[in-house]
């Protein structure tokens, strides 16, 4: 009964020291509230609670019982008749036009419309944090309730709710297996970062620890960071097969202090030994061999020398066609 009581309370009214009239948590037209809260509720399916027929009075916070429980035939809610013989109650948002209809006419109803969403949704947003379950139904056949209720002829179903406890074992094998992601953590970043960084500039390794190692004035200790595992991956080499491949493997080779046996034209520059500063000296040997103006930030997308190839042949064939249409020019004095 407890959570109960703490879920309703956020219809309850509130008193401002320097506000003449009551509050609650959501809006009314002219603060006149006149949407108003019932509550169906099952036998032993609330504890503390009897079942029946009661009125949430929130200026008390308290349940006015109205009648007993009477067996209910589930087919008038139509569709939702499996949902309301799982329920545990079910909640009524009930409008009283004689409230609000002396100020706003015709737009009465409209008004009580409004309130009523907005006092569902709150009631929507209270209800998981006391792990109970609220959902919003229509196509109630409410007339054959409606005696149960005492209500006025004013007074007008606006909005209903089937509620209940949420099973936790129920949620956890309706949604716990899905929504585990079964990548490890550090293919999990690996894929953040793919979309926030440069490829140069993505680990090559993670180590994932409890905390860091501190020196005694509180910074991080490099010399106690644990070394990352070396994953041995496997390589497949593929060997220049061009003139111009095999140029580019020397100059990689020579940068990079390597055997030009052992640069693949697919092996990415940064995970044999390169870096940034290195990647500069390179595109300047690139640039000094092919003649071609290679922008560094194409390397550093395409860090490969297959991929390095394709930009240089259409650089190359861009700066040719560029070259011929320049010694086609036509002068024509006006």
């Amino acid at each position: 009964l407890e959570e109960f009581s703490q879920f309703l309370s956020c219809l309850l009214q509130m008193k401002l020291d320097d506000f003449p009239l009551p509050k609650y948590l959501y809006p009314s037209a002219g603060n006149l509230y006149p949407v108003q809260t019932y509550l169906l509720i099952k036998p032993e399916r609330v504890s503390g609670l009897s079942g029946g027929i009661y009125y949430y009075c929130p200026r008390e916070h308290n349940l006015v019982f109205l009648n007993p429980w009477s067996d209910v035939d589930s087919r008038i809610y139509g569709g939702n008749q499996p949902i309301f013989e799982e329920s545990a109650f079910s909640l009524f948002l009930i409008s009283k036009l004689s409230a609000i209809t002396p100020m706003y006419g015709e737009l009465a109803e409209n008004f009580c419309f409004l309130e009523a969403g907005h006092m569902g949704q709150l009631l929507m947003n209270t209800a998981p944090n006391y792990q109970m379950g609220l959902c919003p139904i229509g196509g109630l056949e409410f007339d054959k309730l409606r005696y149960l209720f005492e209500l006025e002829s004013n007074q007008h179903l606006i909005y209903s709710f089937l509620g209940g406890k949420i099973d936790p074992v129920q949620t956890k094998q309706l949604f716990g297996k899905s929504s585990k992601d079964e990548r490890s953590i550090p293919q999990q970043l690996q894929e953040h970062l793919q979309g926030k960084l440069p490829q140069y500039m993505l680990p090559n390794d993670y180590v994932l620890m409890d905390a860091f190692p501190l020196t005694a004035n509180g910074k991080v200790n490099r010399k106690d960071l644990p070394a990352p595992e070396i994953l041995v991956q496997e390589r497949i080499f593929i060997p220049p097969s061009t003139p111009i491949e095999e140029k580019l493997a020397g100059i990689w080779a020579t940068i990079l202090e390597l055997e030009v046996n052992q640069v693949s034209v697919n092996d990415n520059f940064f995970d044999i030994g390169g870096n940034s500063l290195l990647a500069t000296q390179l595109i300047s040997r690139i640039r000094q061999f092919c003649q071609v103006d290679l922008p560094l930030s194409d390397f550093f997308a395409e860090p490969t020398i297959a991929g390095l190839v394709e930009h240089i042949e259409v650089l190359s064939w861009v700066g040719q066609d560029i070259q011929y249409s320049e010694t086609n020019i036509e002068e024509i004095e006006l």
